[in-house]
């Protein structure tokens, strides 16, 4: 039997920065992926302690339209990016772009008149397993991503 962990790691997303060498720095912090592939999902929290939040619960993004943005260089999204790709979510709200060259991207789409974007490096390595190495991305209410990195127990 499988059971799915998940850590919970919060991220900032990248903002717009004065001159080449910072966005680059920018870029390379990004989170870097071997598969361009997940799952997308709204994330809602509670306070527990005064202090701390933690995550109450997570529902998929079904069938909404991803799109995949080139950065080339660009620490904002999206709309002088050139398009890579678009897909559409299941219904458990999981996703893969295939074929695409290695870069840095912004994965985007709209929902209930909110844009929400999600800055990613695209790094594929020679012998990757072939199942997806699934990795959570959430959105809260205010479109503020969270990411969890999957962990498959056995």
């Amino acid at each position: 039997m499988k059971i799915l962990a998940g850590l919970v790691v919060s991220t900032l997303t990248a903002t717009m920065s004065q001159g080449l060498p910072q966005q680059s720095a920018q870029i390379d912090s990004w989170h870097t992926v071997q598969r361009m592939c997940g799952v997308i999902e709204r994330i809602s929290y509670v306070s527990q302690n005064h202090s701390v939040q933690r995550l109450e619960k997570s529902q998929p993004f079904r069938h909404v339209h991803l799109k995949l943005y080139e950065a080339l260089g660009q620490t904002t999204c999206c709309d002088t990016l050139r398009l890579a790709g678009q897909r559409v979510t299941d219904d458990d709200g999981k996703y893969n772009f295939r074929k695409i060259a290695p870069g840095a991207y912004w994965l985007a789409f709209d929902f209930e008149g909110r844009t929400y974007s999600y800055p990613l490096r695209y790094e594929p390595m020679k012998h990757v397993d072939p199942d997806c190495d699934w990795f959570y991305l959430g959105f809260d209410e205010h479109a503020e991503p969270a990411l969890r990195q999957g962990v498959v127990v056995e």
